[in-house]
């Protein structure tokens, strides 16, 4: 469940305006709207504008981690001129934009200094910079957070490159 202890606040749009959540509600999938809106569709059905440029979306605060839930969304600026209700419901699962599955949901920052050589299994591992690929993808918490992963790269070729030069190669005594 998401604490209940954040769940009476105001939310600042870009513009400056509060918008007040739904009664039992948060913001939920903070998004760079303050740069997006300018890419904002016009006459455009409000529903169908993306999740993370175009609108302020409120998720429930009781939602069980998993489970569908019902978001309560708006539109993000008044100057967004689209077709239709301008407050509406959007179905997401309940989950933090972190718990996303990797590499369908979100992407994160390839790093190429990395060894997954390296001594320790800490040394094996980096922070990246991930962030919510689908724009139309909803989630709790930040779109954009932080990640270890795995290196894989050994000498600048990936892991799983090297293995297959060394088998193939390594019968031929080429890796002597």
């Amino acid at each position: 469940m998401v604490p209940a202890a954040i769940a009476t606040f105001y939310f600042v749009s870009a513009i400056g305006a509060a918008t007040t959540p739904p009664s039992g509600h948060v913001p939920c999938g903070a998004s760079k709207i303050d740069t997006a809106i300018a890419h904002c569709p016009s006459n455009f059905p409000c529903a169908d504008l993306d999740v993370s440029d175009c609108l302020e979306c409120f998720c429930p605060t009781d939602c069980k981690y998993g489970d569908s839930a019902t978001a309560r969304c708006t539109v993000a600026d008044e100057d967004i001129r689209c077709d239709g209700e301008r407050w509406f419901d959007v179905q997401f699962t309940c989950q933090y934009c972190f718990q996303s599955k990797a590499h369908q949901d979100y992407e994160c920052e390839a790093n190429y200094e990395c060894s997954a050589a390296a001594g320790t299994e800490v040394d094996r591992h980096y922070t990246a910079n991930c962030t919510i690929s689908d724009p139309d993808f909803l989630c709790l918490g930040r779109r954009e957070f932080l990640r270890r992963e795995k290196c894989n790269w050994t000498a600048g070729i990936r892991w799983t490159t090297a293995l297959a030069l060394s088998v193939t190669l390594g019968g031929f005594g080429a890796d002597r």
